[in-house]
């Protein structure tokens, strides 16, 4: 068989496997119809296995559509292979699928049957702790539940999960179906407190590890909706209904069985709030789903007349009710078992009927069969009986059974009683657990028909009670309470003026300004904190509050009702290990955790083992009145609706390079990155602003910049899987959608595509390395202002709708939004976040009250004072899980947290306030001085034109923004660390801000950045002049080098060589190297930075040579080229983490192609200058960045230094020629001087050793002779050796540049 058909068959394959994990059900079904039709085509039928999976995996589908011909047709093909393959484990697997439907049906007692079966021949052939034995145990506790048999039911569970557990780890959608199971049962019996953790337990396993639009999401909402509708707070369980039923259209559509579900579950609530026509709207919608999908038999329609009778019956129209009981009855009979409680509940509500129309016997006798079959299933003083004995009682009074009445009543009070005792700790919710019951008592319909205020009464003293248990709960929660991580950023980034800003309104529902200013960092800061967040659901705007306040409450909610929590399970501390060390830099060092917040379902087993002395509750003396401000008047304003919902917080910074210094400190990888550009504009012309002037770069260039910031920035090699419309791939973090703006400007369609995809293939093409980080959206927006017709109203809705579907999906993968926050870190949030509000958001969250002090939290605050916030608001759980904290709130952009500055950090906890700071500093229109005094506006056109700017400048600004001195050192000390300004060498000033008489002097700063591209070039008139040697990466690798690491580059130099003699122009940086005698000059090119030396020609030829030596040195012995080439690895290392492995080369242009190639790091004086480009591969002989830079030449640096010189040489060669003896003497007296010169120079012949030939080794002479006099005499040999040409005259010369011409007079030689 062609392999090629056995891998594509595979591949179709997994593809729809990944779409059934995704519930993209009709990519799934399409997959695996293809792979079936596929392997049928085939001559030698070797997949008879993978047929019958894939079989299954059909019916599954079609049974999840509740197709049941089409399920029934695939099981049966399956288990027609299985018999074949003599596959027993693929019967029981058929088996299974066919006691599904039975169950869906409502043959319970059939399906049990299948189920049974199947078990039995999964234990005879299996392991006993198989995954599929875990099924079959939990498929027989779903029937167990199903009927009414709750120990059984537990037996099945407990065995089906112990399995799963043990094999799959407690974050599995198996672990969490079977807590969810389990909830059922506890919610059948009105345990709705151990209902609620384990359907919370459930969801928690389901957000960490699914689509947030899952229909298992949904379950676990109309599940713990269900129990919010039975303790009384109805509003949260219709939002809870809601959430489910937007998962469920969005999926299935408006004919499935769960969304009939929802809909019932929904006009239950209704009822119990007394809207009866809503109600009986919403059970009418569900009646009708289950009538076409089921039939008129099934006993969920019986549930459906059962509904449609209780509102018959709160509206007083008992006969229409009685019939719909009646309905109910007839089905459950037929259909279920003999005890099934449902039974019972329809006997109850017919007594019910028989009671108000005053058929007393009858109404007791319906009693009789129902308490009968309540007693069969459940023990004596289960409070389900209680409401029971008090309606038979009211039946015995009206016939005057006066005795009997009495006994029942009796029966009644001692449930009641039973229960205040076992649940004396949780009292508030008594009342509720016996009046929230499915079947309806006598006393609870007086209530509703007799005076509906009891109603209300009741409602608000649950209320009351509820609010006095939040304070535990709070208090709980600040150790046990977690949440899934639901924040994350947004940022649209891009070429200047290409219309992010457009963009950006349009995507949050505003309207475009035909006079939109260029974006200014953040401008219009507000925008960051008025818009606050998007909703990633539903792609509504939202306040950033209310994001953190929800989530406390939901956590504080889940933990107010455990009885258990104070049991707490520390023995599992490190299952929280792991999400935190992403947040935490010193991970590494052993970082002390939180405690595991997941109560323990075995107290006494874990108890021996745990130690929980080091973590506590915090004592609820402390700061009571504190936490009751909190609670009372702030946290309690919240809703826990939407609890999953998931939010981004949306940022501008502009385009502009000037921008991109100050990018560092809010890059992230776990935001989701919209790349804008101008469709209208090719991606190699120069940027063209809004005035019509051309800026110095390409579009590529731009967006080059800001892609290499972003993702070399982020230094996880993890992919993630993502499926966007429909398609499953793999992506790399950050993800970076690609999007067009100016659509306006393009008179076809066509032409827009093609205009996407050839911009699309150019950045493939030119950052191939990054290609896994892109998703290209075709997406064109039209950003006219002026542009408002209906056409392109509804078109750019399409693209805000398609633009959110595919953010939606990639944040929904995002490994950042699984991370299990604890709820102390959303509190601090909190606290943080509305100390800086403005005074209109602060009253939208709370009119009456400021219970937190924003004299608490100061804009720039130290770790110190963190500290003592944490610790006032029990927050801190030591100094590691505190940093953990601040760099989590940093990765969400809600601070600045930089742990470089002194005691061990700097917080600035008003992020819009510091950008609005740096957008006043670093002005970006060159044509417009700030106003304010000459001075001022002199230094600010100095940093146009030099790129310096002074501390009086900056203080300038800083004091405009009230900026008290321990601020200012702060803010200076910041942009200092994140290299926004490096301070220039000035005498008298230690860099280390220290101040003199609490004043600071007035220091100069480089801002490169701040340049004009128009500036002077530098006159190098007078200069020798090096050839350029570039470092830097190959393309491949890094396909640009940012303007921000250059820049960087450059402050780092200026703080190795500390001195002030800088110049700068638009990609050029001169230096002087005063100790060397000369300039370096830099030049920044795409993925390479050039180097150039140059000193200046001497008249003289005694400087000219001390200053060449000095050059030499430089260059051949410090090896200035290596020094800043580790510069620039160290600020790559830091700064783009992603590229750390990467090397970094030295380069030279080739004399062919003029390509970058690479070349040696270093080379031997005795090496060949002979290179090969590894573009043309042709040879290089000889080329002269080598020889200026890595092999040094005598010969050539003389007759480069003093062009004078080989006219010098051949005058002296002619000399020789016409006396040879004048040679020989020559020769003779400079070995006869070597004596002379031992003797005389002393310690000092290193000096001149350093002049004559800095290769030769000093280090061994010294080591192999421990006498000076050896030591001269060893060098001069060894240099003579080396140059047997050398001249006397050398020598002489060499030892007047050292200032030794005591020696030249031994010598017996004139001094001039």
């Amino acid at each position: 068989m062609d392999s090629a058909k056995l891998e594509k068959i595979k591949l179709i394959y997994e593809k729809g496997q990944l779409s059934n994990k995704a519930y993209h059900l009709q990519d799934a079904l399409s997959y695996y119809l293809q792979v079936l039709h596929s392997i049928e085509s085939l001559t030698n039928n070797t997949f008879d296995q993978l047929q019958c999976d894939v079989c299954l995996h059909i019916s599954d589908i079609y049974i999840r559509q509740s197709d049941w011909i089409k399920a029934n047709q695939f099981i049966e093909k399956a288990k027609l292979i299985a018999l074949a393959l003599h596959q027993k484990i693929g019967i029981a697997r058929c088996l299974d699928r066919q006691g599904d439907i039975k169950r869906l049906n409502g043959y319970l007692k059939l399906a049990l049957d299948d189920y049974q079966q199947s078990l039995d021949i999964k234990l005879k052939y299996l392991d006993d702790d198989d995954l599929e034995i875990s099924h079959s145990y939990n498929n027989i506790g779903l029937i167990f539940n199903y009927q009414g048999q709750y120990k059984e039911a537990f037996d099945m569970y407990d065995k089906s999960v112990k399995i799963r557990l043990a094999l799959l780890g407690d974050n599995h959608v198996d672990v969490a179906m079977s807590y969810n199971n389990i909830g059922l049962v506890y919610s059948r019996q009105k345990r709705y407190d151990k209902a609620f953790i384990m359907y919370r337990k459930s969801l928690q396993i389901r957000l960490a590890t699914l689509d947030r639009n899952h229909p298992s999401i949904a379950t676990s909402c109309n599940n713990l909706a269900t129990v919010y509708k039975n303790l009384g707070k109805y509003n949260d369980a219709l939002a809870m209904y809601n959430r489910a039923l937007e998962i469920q259209l969005e999926i299935f559509g408006d004919r499935h069985l769960d969304v009939a579900t929802t809909f019932s579950n929904m006009g239950s609530v209704y009822a119990e709030q007394g809207n009866y026509d809503q109600a009986q709207t919403m059970y009418e919608k569900s009646f009708k789903i289950d009538l076409q999908i089921l039939g008129d038999n099934h006993p969920t329609i019986a549930t459906s007349y059962n509904n449609m009778g209780s509102v018959c019956c709160y509206q007083g129209n008992y006969n229409e009710a009685l019939i719909m009981y009646k309905n109910s009855l007839k089905i459950q009979e037929q259909r279920l078992e003999p005890c099934h409680p449902n039974i019972a509940n329809s006997h109850n509500n017919i007594a019910f009927v028989y009671y108000h129309q005053s058929k007393y016997d009858q109404a007791c006798q319906a009693y009789e069969k129902a308490l009968h079959i309540y007693q069969t299933i459940f023990d004596d003083n289960h409070p389900i009986l209680a409401p029971i004995y008090s309606n038979i009682a009211d039946c015995y009074d009206q016939l005057n059974y006066n005795r009997q009445a009495d006994n029942m009543r009796q029966k009644f009070r001692n449930i009641l009683c039973h229960f205040k005792s076992q649940y004396s700790s949780n009292r508030s919710h008594i009342n509720y657990i016996l009046q929230s019951q499915e079947s309806i008592s006598l006393q609870s319909y007086r209530d509703r028909c007799d005076d509906k205020k009891q109603t209300n009464t009741r409602q608000k003293n649950h209320n009351q009670a509820m609010m006095q248990e939040y304070m535990q709960g709070y208090l709980k929660a600040l150790i046990l309470g977690k949440c899934i991580n639901n924040l994350t950023r947004m940022m649209f980034i891009g070429p200047p003026f290409v219309g992010k800003s457009s963009i950006m309104k349009l995507f949050t529902g505003q309207q475009l300004d035909l006079n939109e200013p260029r974006t200014q960092i953040a401008h219009q800061s507000d925008r960051m904190t008025k818009i606050n967040v998007y909703n990633i659901r539903n792609l509504k705007a939202g306040e950033l509050y209310k994001v953190f306040g929800t989530s406390i409450k939901t956590s504080v909610e889940s933990l107010m009702n455990d009885n258990d929590a104070q049991n707490i399970n520390l023995c599992d501390q490190e299952m929280m290990k792991d999400d935190y060390q992403s947040f935490n830099p010193s991970s590494q060092m052993g970082m002390a955790t939180s405690p595991n917040q997941d109560i323990c379902n075995n107290n006494q087993q874990q108890s021996s083992t745990c130690n929980n002395s080091s973590q506590t509750l915090p004592d609820s003396g402390l700061n009571q009145k504190l936490y009751q401000d909190f609670i009372g008047s702030y946290l309690s304003s919240f809703s826990t609706d939407h609890f999953d919902n998931q939010f981004a917080k949306i940022w501008d910074f502009g385009g502009d390079t000037v921008y991109q210094v100050i990018h560092h400190p809010f890059i992230s990888g776990n935001s989701i990155y919209i790349l804008v550009f101008n469709i209208a504009q090719d991606i190699n012309q120069k940027v063209v602003i809004r005035d019509g002037r051309i800026l110095d770069m390409t579009y590529l260039q731009a967006i080059k910049e800001w892609l290499t910031l972003i993702i070399g920035n982020y230094n996880n090699q993890s992919e993630i899987t993502a499926t966007v419309k429909g398609t499953s791939a793999k992506y790399s973090l950050p993800i970076v959608i690609l999007v067009a703006s100016h659509g306006d400007c393009i008179r076809h369609e066509k032409e827009g595509i093609d205009r996407f995809n050839k911009f699309q293939d150019e950045i493939i093409h030119h950052m191939p390395s990054f290609r896994r980080n892109f998703y290209s959206s075709d997406i064109i927006f039209n950003c006219k202002p002026d542009d408002n017709n209906p056409l392109t109203q509804t078109q750019r809705m399409k693209c805000c709708y398609y633009l959110h579907c595919i953010i939606k999906q990639f944040v929904q993968s995002l490994p950042f939004m699984h991370k299990m926050v604890p709820i102390r870190w959303y509190t601090m949030a909190m606290l943080l976040h509305t100390s800086v509000m403005d005074d209109d958001s602060y009253q939208a969250v709370n009119a009456s009250s400021k219970p937190l002090s924003s004299g608490k939290v100061d804009k720039i605050m130290t770790m110190q004072q963190i500290e003592l916030l944490a610790k006032e608001y029990s927050l801190y759980n030591g100094n590691n899980d505190l940093k953990a904290m601040l760099m989590y709130l940093h990765d969400l952009g809600e601070i600045i947290f930089c742990q470089k500055a002194g005691d061990e950090g700097i917080i600035v906890t008003d992020v819009a306030w510091i950008l609005c700071i740096f957008r006043a500093i670093i002005q970006l229109n060159h044509d417009t001085c700030p106003s304010g005094s000459l001075e001022i506006r002199s230094e600010y056109k100095m940093a146009s034109q030099e790129g310096i700017i002074s501390r009086n400048y900056i203080d300038y600004f800083l004091n405009k923004f009230n900026v008290d001195q321990e601020q200012k050192k702060s803010m200076i000390q910041l942009m200092e660390i994140y290299d926004i300004i490096c301070p220039i060498s000035n005498n008298g000033y230690d860099n280390s801000m220290n101040l003199v008489n609490n004043k600071i002097p007035h220091h100069q700063y480089l801002v490169p950045y701040l340049l004009q591209s128009d500036g002077k070039s530098f006159d190098l008139e007078g200069y020798h002049k090096s050839h350029w040697l570039y470092i830097g990466y190959e393309n491949s690798d890094i396909p640009f080098i940012p303007n921000g690491i250059y820049y960087y580059l450059l402050s780092s130099c200026l703080k190795e060589w500390n001195n002030t003699k800088i110049q700068l122009n638009h990609q050029y940086a001169k230096y002087y190297l005063a100790d060397d005698h000369h300039y370096i000059i830099f030049k920044k090119e795409e993925s390479h930075i050039g180097l150039q030396y140059c000193y200046q020609r001497m008249e003289k030829p005694k400087s000219a040579h001390y200053i060449m030596n000095k050059v030499k040195l430089s260059i051949y012995t410090k090896l200035l080229h290596h020094i800043i080439k580790n510069m620039l690895l160290t600020i790559i290392n830091k700064r783009l983490p992603k590229f750390n492995a990467i090397p970094c080369h030295f380069y030279i242009i080739c004399n062919y192609c003029e390509k970058f190639t690479s070349i040696q790091d270093s080379y031997q004086s005795q090496d060949v200058n002979l290179t090969q480009c590894q573009h043309c591969n042709k040879h290089i002989e000889d080329h002269p960045s080598i020889n200026d830079w890595m092999i040094y030449d005598e010969k050539l640096w003389t007759d480069r230094c003093y062009p004078n010189n080989r006219k010098l040489q051949e005058i002296d060669q002619h000399k020789l020629e016409m006396n040879p003896a004048a040679e020989r003497c020559d020769k003779a007296d400079i070995k006869r001087s070597f004596c002379t010169i031992a003797d005389g120079i002393g310690v000092e012949w290193t000096n001149l050793a350093a002049l004559l030939d800095p290769d030769i080794d000093v280090t061994v002479i010294k080591e192999n002779n421990s006498q000076v006099f050896n030591q001269v005499i060893s060098f001069l040999n060894k240099w003579y050796n080396k140059y047997p040409e050398a001249s006397l005259g050398q020598l002489t010369t060499a030892l007047k540049e050292i200032d030794r011409n005591d020696v030249v007079l031994k010598l017996g030689l004139p001094q001039n």
